[in-house]
């Protein structure tokens, strides 16, 4: 329970909050309007209730930085002993006097239902339009989409009395319309068909030498994927995907859904990614997220929101979506980076994919070059481990190279540093790659974070049931949930001696790259070159770690004696 203030500090607030200055958040000029909507000039109707997530300024983000590597990184002391959701509440969490004060503010905005949610960095609300308009000095309209979609929504910006603003981050689900050409999907296969190229759990084992009949045997031991724009999965198709695919373990079900799940109306994405965490790694406890509107940033803090104030969460999360240069404001970025540090530390993996667009190139995107790089966000968090696609180099057996149907997505993020764990894979990159083949150096920045981390099969010949069909499909969004069923298998072996979780890869990922050249197939073939964009407009594929598929694909034979 939030402990009041002394009634003349609340009085005073009030006085002050009824006269004060407001302050932006986020930015001071409202967002661009998404292709495809015009403004409708009809009357908004003001009674209609949107809700509202206030990330709330943490404290002692230093201590919560140390802690997090502490646990992260193998040889030292701490690793392995991550912590529970209270200990890090103890650690970021706001004092309860400035929670109340914006508790306060709302309630003396007529707003009866907040509530500070169990991790006490978020506080949760439902208000009507006429209100938030009121609140933060906005102006709601009426939208129409050239698909006939309508939307009530404000492009901001927005504000709050500037005593408050230093007390929050953001306020998430009041600004911006879907983005409906955001809308994300795996990459369709447009030469479908026999042709000794199908990518089943039973091929993706073979090759990573997982055992025939190997399945999770520990209790303890879960994972989940995490789906947003209204992607869904059919049970049904889920059983069909098992007997046709799975001869090593009965059918499996789903044990949790968190949000919505419309059973008739599956989607591509949701059903290969549901379908191959639990082909590739059977018998692990499974959960599925769902997220169903269409905008995808405020839908990935509400995720992290509810892992956030969550307990048990599942140990390895899957992430297929994420954008290639159209990020969120710079303050989302760093709110989620640091909800991922929180994740984290917590012994919780998080694999997202990279992106299907390659480098991401884009030309005239600079005033000082020819181009810009765009790695995928939320892959190029320094706090996740990012995940890009192969190929067979031929058939469905053998080596593999990067993927050629698309581009493997990689690159340098301007956001986010470079973290230790992997300055000498990069270094040794460019140190033996020719310069000549390298992208304009005006176009990224190597001292920035680096991606992908690791790579898996993520071709177009990936067989998925939808609606009792079979279609072949690929992309990152197809290795992702394939590299965290890798990774359940280890972490089950892992749990089965007694062992904490593998928790945030990345350091241990690069530390066992490097000791041990066999844990993972090196990838040294293809690129992740965008076609007619500046001279060299990609990475090319080299021994080691490379831009394009990272320091590789796992050898779980290997890996599997190293954790």
């Amino acid at each position: 329970m939030v402990r009041l203030l002394p009634i003349l500090a609340v009085l005073g607030l009030f006085l002050v909050l009824a006269s004060c200055d407001r302050s932006f958040l986020q930015s001071s000029e409202a967002s661009a309007l998404p292709s495809g909507w015009i403004r409708d000039n009809s009357e908004v109707n003001g009674e209609q209730r949107i809700k509202l997530i206030f990330a709330l300024k943490q404290r002692n983000l230093e201590v919560l930085d140390e802690t997090f590597w502490a646990v992260s990184t193998p040889g030292n002391p701490r690793y392995g002993k991550h912590l529970t959701i209270e200990q890090i509440n103890d650690i970021i969490a706001p004092s309860k006097e400035d929670t109340y004060k914006v508790l306060f503010w709302l309630k003396s905005q007529g707003v009866r239902d907040a509530k500070v949610e169990r991790s006490k960095d978020y506080l949760t609300c439902s208000v009507t339009i006429k209100q938030a308009e009121k609140i933060f000095d906005v102006k709601f309209n009426n939208y129409k989409h050239t698909s006939g979609r309508t939307f009530t929504g404000t492009l901001g910006p927005y504000s709050v009395p500037s005593i408050l603003a230093q007390h929050i981050d953001l306020v998430s689900g009041l600004v911006g319309l879907p983005n409906l050409d955001f809308k994300h999907s795996p990459i369709k296969n447009p030469l479908a068909g026999p042709g000794g190229k199908d990518i089943t759990p039973v091929i993706i084992r073979t090759r990573y030498n997982v055992s025939d009949d190997l399945v999770v045997t520990n209790a303890n031991n879960s994972h989940a994927v995490a789906e947003f724009q209204g992607e869904y999965y059919s049970p049904s198709d889920l059983a069909t995907f098992f007997a046709d695919y799975v001869p090593f373990a009965p059918a499996q079900t789903v044990a949790k859904v968190i949000g919505t799940n419309v059973e008739k109306d599956p989607g591509l994405e949701a059903s290969l990614d549901v379908q191959y965490i639990m082909g590739v790694a059977p018998n692990a406890t499974t959960w599925f997220y769902s997220y169903a509107s269409d905008n995808f940033w405020n839908d990935l803090l509400n995720w992290t929101t509810t892992l956030a104030s969550s307990s048990p969460i599942p140990w390895i999360l899957s992430v297929s979506y994420g954008a290639q240069g159209d990020y969120p404001p710079n303050s989302t970025i760093q709110r989620l980076d640091t909800e991922f540090q929180k994740i984290g530390a917590r012994g919780v993996s998080i694999i997202i994919a990279s992106g299907d667009h390659g480098s991401g190139c884009a030309l005239g995107a600079a005033d000082l070059c020819s181009c810009v790089l765009y790695p995928s966000y939320p892959a190029s968090s320094p706090y996740v481990t990012a995940i890009g696609a192969t190929k067979f180099l031929s058939g469905n057996a053998g080596p593999e190279g990067a993927v050629t149907a698309f581009g493997s997505g990689g690159g340098f993020f301007a956001d986010d540093t470079q973290q230790s764990y992997q300055t000498a894979a990069v270094a040794h990159y460019f140190a033996t790659t020719p310069a000549s083949t390298l992208p304009p150096a005006c176009s990224y920045n190597q001292a920035n974070r680096a991606t992908p981390d690791g790579s898996a099969l993520g071709d177009v010949h990936f067989q998925v049931v939808m609606d009792g069909s079979v279609t072949s499909v690929g992309g990152t969004s197809a290795s992702t949930p394939t590299w965290a069923a890798i990774f359940t298998l280890l972490n089950d072996i892992r749990f089965n001696n007694n062992e904490a979780s593998l928790g945030f890869l990345n350091v241990w990922l690069y530390q066992t790259a490097a000791a041990n050249p066999t844990a993972f197939f090196d990838v040294t073939v293809g690129n992740n070159v965008v076609a007619d964009c500046c001279t060299n407009g990609g990475f090319q594929c080299a021994p080691g770690w490379d831009p394009a598929t990272g320091v590789g694909t796992p050898n779980f034979a290997v890996l599997s004696t190293l954790v």
